[in-house]
């Protein structure tokens, strides 16, 4: 081994954050707060789209059958026109 990768120095912060600083006790609270009701417009947000898909009949084995044909057919047609 050469000197450079047996001496690396890993630099280490250790001033970013003070224990205790208010600002961020109170930033930190606020964000966790705010979590679950994001997490839980987000699973209302899903299970609307699953609601239109499923009205709509597109399903994810419809659309990965419906990829699967298309690399099938690009595929296929790639062969005949090299033959």
């Amino acid at each position: 081994m050469n000197s450079s990768t047996k001496n690396r120095v890993i630099p280490v912060v250790t001033d970013v954050v003070v224990p205790g600083n208010p600002d961020i006790i109170r930033e930190a609270k606020a964000r966790k707060a705010k979590e679950p009701v994001m997490q839980h417009a987000a699973l209302n947000f899903q299970r609307r789209i699953d609601d239109v898909e499923n009205v709509i009949g597109q399903t994810d084995t419809l659309s990965a059958s419906r990829a699967h044909a298309i690399r099938a057919e690009i595929s296929s047609s790639t062969l005949t026109k090299q033959s």
